[in-house]
């Protein structure tokens, strides 16, 4: 051949497919899709196909979108990632009207993305898995079950005091009586998991449901009636489970990115890979 460029030896009839003749029943499970091959040393005759010539690094990545997702996109960029090799590319968005199939009144969005790169890596798929990014999510991949769901106990930050940062604890006053019936208060620190709209997270090991704890003054109190569920992992350094708090900012089906300035987890710390298996404060090694 007169022209370079790289070599691809199987054709699928869809070589003269356009964008625009595309819809939502190209991709669907029962499609009736056929690739043929033409194997090494394989005799053909004249006017049979024998390869194609891809001789651009331009190509395009076409799918249907939601509207929603097609109104979000249209006419910029986007982020792609493809699982086969986990290669992450940037492409130019434009989104076309395709008549649905079997409804001859109803039009479906088709996203068209067009990449100026890697075709190398791509021109033998027809079909690909790929992942597309609504934003930059940038923190800590975790394992999805590595994440677990827990309930806590609301103080208000009109009773609860001396919130230490470097701690997250707080403290209350419980009340106490002595041998000769004279009630006194104890000073008591609770572990903070987080703070929220002038509450406080805190966990039930000390406190329950129904006590009354009080301020530092004594007189202002709160009976405990609140409680919400938190997301979080939990941290094994020191060999017994912690439960840390997380705040997601992306999910699939295998992991998750946390926000790294919204937890006390960091790099390198150890946390349970299947939390569905874990106690709070249990012992997992020595």
């Amino acid at each position: 051949n007169a022209k370079t460029g790289y070599v691809v030896y199987y054709h699928d009839d869809y070589e003269d497919l356009k964008p625009e003749d595309i819809n939502s029943s190209y991709f669907s499970d029962d499609v009736d899709y056929e690739r043929k091959m033409i194997a090494n040393n394989e005799i053909v005759s004249e006017g049979d196909f024998a390869y194609k010539l891809v001789t651009s690094n331009t190509w395009e990545l076409v799918f249907p979108i939601e509207e929603e997702k097609a109104k979000e996109f249209d006419q910029k960029e986007m982020k792609v990632k493809f699982l086969k090799n986990q290669e992450i590319l940037k492409g130019k968005v434009k989104i076309l009207d395709a008549l649905a199939p079997g409804k001859k009144a109803q039009v479906e969005k088709i996203c068209v993305v067009t990449f100026n790169t890697s075709v190398a890596d791509y021109l033998n798929n027809r079909y690909v898995d790929f992942e597309i990014f609504t934003s930059e999510n940038n923190g800590y991949k975790i394992p999805k079950s590595s994440v677990v769901e827990k309930e806590f106990l609301l103080i208000p930050d009109t009773v609860a005091f001396d919130f230490n940062e470097t701690t997250n604890t707080v403290c209350v006053k419980l009340d106490k009586y002595l041998e000769d019936g004279t009630k006194t208060y104890v000073t008591t620190e609770l572990n903070v998991y987080r703070t929220d709209g002038g509450d406080y997270y805190v966990d039930g090991n000390i406190v329950k449901l129904g006590n009354t704890v009080y301020a530092s003054d004594e007189v202002t109190t709160y009976t405990i009636n609140r409680t919400a569920t938190l997301l979080g992992v939990y941290k094994i350094n020191q060999g017994y489970a912690d439960f840390k708090n997380i705040k997601k900012l992306y999910e699939n089906e295998e992991y998750i990115i946390i926000d790294p300035s919204s937890t006390l987890i960091k790099p390198y710390d150890y946390i349970a890979l299947d939390a569905s298996k874990i106690k709070d404060n249990e012992y997992i090694y020595d």
